[in-house]
């Protein structure tokens, strides 16, 4: 059976009160938002923006693997919390 995989995206550069690093968890295609608003918000370089483009579409392709290669340049950890083959 064939599931929609569930990830924890965690940005090590927005932070809450405490300090501690944002996280959200939810399908890839739920996640994608955050990392097109407030994530595109905070770059600063033309390369750093192609970087997030591919990160987007790893998420798109539920593509953990390149997600988790992609994302530590941007602060962007990546973890399964349920596969989609589970």
């Amino acid at each position: 059976m064939n599931h929609t995989p569930t990830w924890t995206l965690t940005d090590m550069d927005n932070r809450d009160e405490t300090g501690a690093p944002h996280q959200i968890t939810g399908p890839p295609d739920h996640l994608i938002p955050y990392l097109d608003g407030p994530v595109r918000n905070d770059l600063r370089t033309a390369q750093a923006a192609t970087r997030l483009d591919q990160l987007i579409t790893a998420y798109r392709n539920h593509d953990i693997d390149c997600a988790r290669h992609l994302g530590p340049v941007l602060a962007i950890y990546t973890e399964v919390i349920r596969d989609e083959n589970a």
